[in-house]
């Protein structure tokens, strides 16, 4: 039998803000329907290697408050870049809401700890000193995480909480970079590849919309085939090979509807479905779909990045 999940102190915060003045320091809160702390993933986590105690749960927002703008300086400090970069700004905003000293005190008396919310049991290598202090809980969570590379120990991360900070995020280590973190794409009118309504559920339509600067359509080109904004990859829908195929904001996988190749000529290809990404029956109109289709060399298949 597999231990409770954790509750977000990020979530408490928010059905507490009503009454809650900032900064706080040592605020308990009530349980609330989200998750925080890290864990280890997969059957290594069981009812057999798990604490052998019981607390009443409780959670703790405590220390300086960091905005997402102080997280992100904090995470490329330590190394944070990329898309990585980017999410660890988001896991930190859902896991801790900012609190440098936050603590979730678990049923099995563990404790999530700090930014990151670090736990004592699973991570008994990280001191509380450690974990208390931004900089050493940034660094962990940098290690732990694999470069940024892997956040499946956090369960803010794993149940998909963080991507309600996914903009803030993307928007924060743009200001860090100097406007930087990703870049536009623009295509036929003058239009900007974007993400509708800067929405990071699996399934947003791809379009072409007003370029403005926001994270919605800020696209990261990744050296492994990837166009990437808000922490997920632009995907053929149902990995489709047909024209007309729409595409779409999808968690990245790896497969081969998220490889995308740019050509000399300014075609965006995905080679899967040896088709160009096109602006849906040549239309340059606000939320034009954009689809796969035969590369003709047409002004709606030219892109510039």
């Amino acid at each position: 039998m597999s231990r409770p999940w954790r509750t977000a102190l990020s979530a408490a915060c928010t059905a507490a803000a009503v009454t809650l003045a900032v900064p706080l320091l040592a605020v308990p809160l009530l349980a609330a329907p989200a998750h925080a702390g890290t864990r280890p993933p997969g059957p290594t986590h069981t009812a057999d290697n798990s604490p052998n105690a019981s607390c009443p749960q409780q959670s703790f927002l405590e220390g300086d408050h960091y905005s997402a703008v102080q997280i992100a300086r904090l995470g490329k400090q330590v190394g944070f870049s990329g898309q990585g970069w980017v999410i660890s700004v988001a896991v930190a905003e859902a896991e801790s809401a900012g609190y440098t000293r936050a603590r979730l005190i678990n049923t099995d008396c563990s404790v999530d700890r700090g930014l990151w919310q670090i736990n004592s049991y699973w991570h008994s290598e990280v001191s509380d000193p450690c974990a208390f202090d931004p900089t050493c809980n940034a660094q962990n969570a940098y290690r732990i995480s694999n470069g940024g590379n892997d956040w499946s120990q956090w369960t803010t991360y794993v149940n998909g909480a963080y991507q309600a900070h996914m903009a803030e995020a993307q928007a924060a280590v743009d200001q860090v970079n100097g406007g930087g973190g990703g870049q536009a794409i623009t295509g036929y009118g003058g239009k900007c590849v974007d993400v509708n309504a800067a929405n990071t559920a699996n399934g947003t339509a791809v379009q072409l919309y007003d370029c403005n600067g926001t994270p919605a359509q800020r696209w990261t080109i990744g050296t492994d085939g990837t166009i990437r904004a808000l922490g997920k990859c632009m995907d053929v829908q149902w990995g489709g090979t047909a024209n007309g195929t729409k595409i779409q904001l999808w968690d990245c996988n790896g497969t081969g509807a998220q490889q995308w190749r740019i050509s000399a000529a300014h075609d965006i290809v995905n080679p899967q479905a040896n088709k160009c990404l096109d602006a849906t029956d040549w239309s340059s109109a606000n939320f034009t779909r954009l689809q796969i289709w035969d590369c003709t060399g047409g002004a709606n298949q030219k892109w510039n990045t």
